[in-house]
Parts: C-alpha cells; structure tokens; sequence
C-alpha cells in the first residue's frame, strides 16, 4: 500500500494550514493591475484621410452628425472613412471607433 513518511507528513500539514487560499494569492501577483479600457481624446480626421486615401485630401463634413465625414480631394467628394481601421492602425488590433453626440465627438477606444 502506501508507506507513511515524516517529509510527507510535513508536506500535507503545511498545505493544509495554508489552505487553497494561499495558493491562489500566489496565482496572482498584487503587481498585475488589471487592464482598463483606454478612450483618445479624439480623431485627427485629416490624417485619417490622408492614411485612407493619400496626401491629398482633406476631411470635411456633409452635415452635423456623427457620420457625415467624408475625404475630399481638390473638391471632389472620395467617398467616407472607416474611423475603425484609422484606430486599428494607432492604437493596435483591439481598437474600434465610437461617437456619441455629433460629429466632433468621435473617439479611439482601445
């Protein structure tokens, strides 16, 4: 069967009074803040375009709302934006566009 010995006695008295308790504190160091959503404080639309399109165009706008932003070359409307790939593009894989309250209130959110 199973031979008793004082270093395994020891053993399991130990991880008895420490309990699972203990275990898990170790599992996760106090260093290890957890991670926060981050917001920009807003999108440079003008570089948007330029890293949508090239370094000629503009941004502008079509009306007040959040997505009445377009490029523009010499006049010529190109067509919208795609905010969530501009953010993709700073801030890494994770990031996504929002807007809440108008066209001026567009945010990276990473």
């Amino acid at each position: 069967m199973f031979a008793h010995s004082p270093i395994l006695g020891a053993i399991i008295s130990l991880a008895l009074l420490a309990g699972p308790s203990a275990a898990a504190a170790a599992a996760v160091p106090d260093s290890m803040p957890a991670l926060q959503p981050r917001t920009t404080s807003g999108i440079d639309m003008n570089a948007a375009c330029r890293w949508q399109y090239d370094d000629s165009y503009t941004s502008g706008t079509v009306g007040t709302g959040c997505y009445d932003w377009m490029c523009w070359k010499s006049g010529e409307q190109s067509g919208g934006l795609d905010l969530s790939a501009w953010c993709r593009h700073v801030h890494g894989p994770q990031s996504y566009a929002s807007c809440n309250g108008g066209r001026y209130n567009w945010v990276c959110n990473y």
